[in-house]
C-alpha cells in the first residue's frame, strides 16, 4: 500500500512540473539566449549571445553600479530618478509612407519603435532637473525628408527630430579601429574603439563633439541638450556580447559611467524599443515578477497540490490512541537502566547510588551529610549493628571506584548489593 503511494506522489510531482512547463514553456520568450550561432539579431540584454547586451548589463554591476530594466516610453522617464539612460540597437521606425506614398493605419503603429515624438520625449528628460545623459547606439537613423516638400510632421522620423541622421560612411571605408579625437574625461585610457558597422553620424547643428571618428565622419559624438548630454554612438554592436570585450570599448563605456553617473547609482537600460513593453498603469505584480519566476511558482504550486492531495489520505485504518495506561516505577527504572547501559555511564550510576546511601545512613544516625567516612563508619558500628570493617571497605571501594573512573557492570551489581545489604541492617526501607 505505501508502495503505491510513493508511486502515485512522483508521478503528480511529475505532471506538475510538465504542466507547469507547458504553461509558460510555450510562451514567446524572444529569439535564442544560448550561447552558440543564432538566426537573428537581439540586442536585448537578456540574449547571452553574440548580439545580445547581456554581458555589459552585469558588467554594470561589477562596476559599482545598479543596472535596472525600463520597460516603458520615454514620456514616463523619471526626472529625479536614475541620471543615465543606456539605449542600445532600439527599434526604428522607417518611414514607409516616404517610400511608399501609403498613409498606413495610425492605430496599428507600433509604439515600441522610435519615432519622431520620442525625440521630444527624449531631450525633454536630458534637459530636465540637473541634466540627465542617454547613451544612443543606433546603426540606423535614417531621415524620412527627401526633398524640400517633404519635411511635414508625418514624414519625420527620429533620426530628422534628433538631428541625428545615421547612414552608411561616404566615401565607403574598412576602417574597424578609431582613435579618440579629442583628449577628455570620455576618452581618457582609450587607444581605440572597434566598429564595424561602417556607418557615421550626420548632424545639421554643428554644436557636437566629436570624440571618435574619420575623414568619413563622426563614429560617436557628444551632444549638448540643455544642462544634459545625449552620447550618440554610430554603431549599435558597439557594446554587445561580442564587441565589448575589443580594443577598448569596455573602457570607453566605464569613462562614460564614471563622468554621467553617481556613485553606486541606477543605470537605467532601454528595453521598451525591443519590444518588452509594460504600460505603466496596467503593470501588475505578476508580469514584474518575469518569465523564469513566474515558471518556478507554478511549478512549485502545482506540486504543493499534488503533495497535499497525497497526504490527505491515510495508509490504513485509524489506530486509536491508547488512553489511561499507566506505567510502573519498575518500567521506568528499567528504562534508566538500560540508557546507562547504552552510554557505557556505570560510574555515574555508581556516583548517583553511592550519593543516595550516604544520604540515607547519615539521615538514619543523624550525621551531617558532609561527615568523615571514617567517623560514619564508627558510628554505624555503634548505632546500626553493623560490621565496621565491611562498611569501611565498601566505602573505600566506591570512593575508589569513582576516582578511577573505571567499573565494570559486574563490579556495579556487587557494590549495588553490599549498599542494599546494609540498609537492611540498619533497618532503613
Amino acid at each position: 500500500m505505501r508502495g503505491s503511494r510513493d508511486l502515485i506522489a512522483v508521478v503528480a510531482l511529475l505532471l506538475a512540473f510538465i504542466v507547469g512547463g507547458i504553461l509558460l514553456g510555450g510562451r514567446g520568450t524572444g529569439l535564442g539566449r544560448l550561447p552558440g550561432r543564432e538566426g537573428a539579431e537581439n540586442p536585448s540584454i537578456t540574449n547571452t549571445r553574440g548580439s545580445g547586451s547581456k554581458g555589459v548589463f552585469q558588467w554594470v554591476s561589477t562596476l559599482g553600479y545598479r543596472p535596472s530594466v525600463w520597460r516603458q516610453s520615454w514620456e514616463k522617464l523619471p526626472e529625479n530618478g536614475a541620471k543615465i539612460l543606456v539605449v542600445i540597437d532600439p527599434r526604428v521606425d522607417e518611414s514607409y509612407r516616404t517610400l511608399t506614398g501609403g498613409g498606413g493605419d495610425e492605430e496599428d503603429t507600433d509604439k515600441t519603435k522610435l519615432s519622431a515624438p520620442d525625440a521630444a520625449s527624449l531631450k525633454h528628460w536630458l534637459a530636465s532637473g540637473t541634466g540627465h545623459t542617454a547613451i544612443l547606439l543606433s546603426s540606423r537613423l535614417s531621415s524620412g525628408v527627401t526633398g524640400p516638400s517633404s519635411g511635414s510632421e508625418d514624414t519625420k522620423t527620429f533620426g530628422d527630430a534628433a538631428d541625428l541622421i545615421v547612414e552608411a560612411a561616404s566615401p565607403a571605408t574598412s576602417r574597424f579601429d578609431f582613435a579618440p579625437l579629442q583628449p577628455v574625461t570620455d576618452t581618457r585610457g582609450v587607444l581605440s574603439l572597434h566598429s564595424d558597422s561602417g556607418n557615421r553620424i550626420k548632424r545639421a547643428v554643428p554644436d557636437a563633439l566629436v570624440l571618435f571618428g574619420d575623414s568619413a565622419g563622426p563614429l560617436v559624438m557628444d551632444v549638448p541638450v540643455g544642462k544634459g548630454h545625449l552620447i550618440a554612438i554610430a554603431d549599435g554592436s558597439l557594446l554587445s556580447n561580442s564587441s565589448l570585450p575589443r580594443s577598448e570599448n569596455s573602457i570607453f563605456f566605464a569613462n562614460l559611467l564614471g563622468h554621467y553617473a553617481p556613485h553606486a547609482g541606477e543605470v537605467l537600460f532601454d528595453e521598451y524599443h525591443h519590444g518588452d513593453a509594460v504600460d505603466g498603469g496596467g503593470a501588475s505584480l505578476w508580469d514584474a515578477l518575469g518569465h523564469p519566476l513566474q515558471l518556478a511558482l507554478i511549478q512549485l504550486c502545482l506540486a504543493a497540490v499534488a503533495l497535499a492531495v497525497l497526504l490527505s489520505g491515510r495508509f490504513g485504518p485509524p489506530v486509536p490512541l491508547t488512553r489511561g495506561a499507566g506505567r510502573t516505577s519498575a518500567e521506568y527504572v528499567t528504562s534508566v537502566a538500560n540508557l546507562y547501559r547504552r552510554a557505557a555511564a556505570s560510574g555515574t550510576a555508581l556516583e548517583t547510588l553511592y550519593r543516595q546511601f550516604l544520604r540515607d545512613i547519615c539521615g538514619r544516625l543523624s550525621l551531617p551529610p558532609d561527615v568523615n567516612l571514617e567517623t560514619l563508619a564508627d558510628v554505624a558500628a555503634r548505632r546500626g549493628q553493623v560490621n565496621k570493617e565491611v562498611l569501611r571497605r565498601l566505602l573505600a571501594t566506591c570512593e575508589q571506584r569513582l576516582d578511577e573512573g573505571k567499573l565494570t557492570e559486574q563490579e556495579l551489581l556487587d557494590l549495588t548489593r553490599q549498599m542494599e545489604r546494609i540498609r537492611k541492617e540498619m533497618g532503613i526501607a
